[in-house]
């Protein structure tokens, strides 16, 4: 698959930034402000969206699918990276971290 252009979406909750990409010279990002459940992005517009340690951030993820979903063509797809939920040294605790287990529907 090629990549033409990566969306960069971050919010102040999440506290993310982008000088990796701006340090590496990637060319194709675009970094936009958004909020949890206004992605700012048109419908059927995004083929691929990848989710990185950001729905135990997230207190309506029915919502906050919904809106992912809004955004996906029709063959868009979705991956998922979470933290495992147990205690560890790095990252939140237990009972911050998502339990994906339980569905949302």
């Amino acid at each position: 698959m090629e990549i033409r252009k990566a969306i960069y979406l971050k919010y102040a909750r999440m506290m993310l930034n982008n000088k990796r990409v701006l340090v590496a010279g990637v060319t194709n990002v675009v970094t936009i402000n958004t909020e949890e459940y206004d992605l700012k992005l048109p419908d059927d517009s995004i083929t691929f969206v990848l989710l990185v340690n950001v729905l135990h951030e997230i207190d309506d993820r029915k919502r906050f699918i919904g809106e992912i979903k809004r955004i996906f063509k029709p063959d868009g797809r979705l991956a998922v990276v979470e933290w495992k939920k147990e205690n560890i040294e790095i990252g939140p605790s237990a009972g911050h971290q998502s339990d994906l287990m339980k569905r949302s529907d």
